[in-house]
């Protein structure tokens, strides 16, 4: 965690963890005998509410204001549940002097009078930021020694999602290709048929540059570049062109392909021929999903087990903003 001093102040602003309350005040609820103020609970809101809105408008912006108001305070019980279970497998005592140790040295603060003295200008302690530290890093330890070190994926497993789900890695076609249109109407056909023929004829020509004949003479707004019209999949072209495209040889010119709207000629780059990804070029793909999943589902289960196991009692008023464990 490294900050310049310029910018620890806004890094201890910024953490969701409140100082505790000096007087008295309506509590929300009580986790193991701890206790949840109403400040902590408004404080981590506000947190929370804040970075909604600058990261969404409208519509989803609401939808995201009402999620808060149910996964607050599940989120500040989970952190205290997380906290005490780890204080009966850790030293939790040692890991914060670490910590503290860590923050000094990525930071650059050479004694421990500067840290006060920094910490005294935003109103904190040492005491106040070893707390912080830990409830940063704590629930994670724990979610990796209980979740994440338990998430794993076979071989026999990713094959047998690959065979059970083939149709999710069919690929369509995919085109590397170039154009030259020449446009015609009905009354000047005949010549731009002509001058469309002569100047496919340069295209296949050995050793023509086709993007230079493009920028020369082609009458689509692609001309600029060269005609080039990047890579298509099938489905993105009309048939004509598909057609064109899945049969001309890469590298080369298709024959004259008469349109509505005149002459078309494509020159193919390159072509990825439709069908079934091939399991080793998947394979980290679909290991991923599956551990993805995996963690999910045992995090899921595991905070559903922590909360089961502690005593958690949600004062009356606050019941709608906490989401039971079932």
């Amino acid at each position: 965690m490294k900050l310049n001093k310029a910018a620890i102040g806004v890094f201890l602003a910024c953490l969701a963890f409140p100082v505790a309350a000096e007087v008295i005040e309506e509590i929300v609820a009580i986790v193991d005998d701890e206790i949840i103020t109403r400040s902590e609970f408004e404080e981590e809101e506000q947190a929370m509410l804040a970075q909604a809105y600058s990261q969404f408008t409208g519509a989803e912006l609401d939808k995201q204001v009402e999620l808060i108001r149910t996964q607050v305070l599940s989120q500040i019980i989970d952190r205290k549940v997380l906290m005490h279970r780890a204080a009966r497998l850790f030293d939790l005592s040692g890991y914060e002097n670490m910590l503290l140790d860590q923050f000094k040295k990525d930071n650059k603060i050479d004694s421990d009078e500067e840290l006060v003295r920094l910490l005294a200008q935003e109103g904190m302690t040492v005491e106040d930021i070893r707390r912080r530290l830990i409830e940063q890093v704590a629930p994670r330890e724990i979610i990796t020694a209980e979740v994440g070190n338990r998430v794993a994926s076979s071989d026999a497993e990713i094959e047998e999602y690959y065979n059970n789900n083939k149709e999710k890695f069919r690929v369509k076609a995919e085109f590397t290709l170039s154009e030259i249109v020449i446009l015609a109407g009905d009354d000047n056909r005949d010549g731009q048929r002509a001058l469309a023929t002569q100047i496919l004829e340069q295209a296949r020509a050995e050793g023509a540059d086709f993007a230079a004949l493009a920028t020369e003479h082609s009458q689509a707004g692609t001309a600029e570049n060269g005609g080039d019209l990047g890579t298509l999949s099938a489905g993105d072209l009309n048939a004509t062109l598909e057609e064109a495209a899945l049969e001309t040889p890469v590298g080369s010119v298709s024959d004259l392909l008469e349109m509505e709207y005149g002459f078309h000629m494509i020159r193919v780059a390159d072509r990825m021929e439709a069908g079934l990804r091939e399991l080793d070029d998947i394979r980290d793909q679909i290991r991923t999903y599956i551990e993805d999943t995996q963690y999910f589902e045992k995090l899921t289960a595991f905070l559903k087990k922590a909360r089961n196991e502690a005593d958690i009692q949600i004062r009356p008023g606050y019941e709608d903003r906490y989401i039971q464990a079932d």
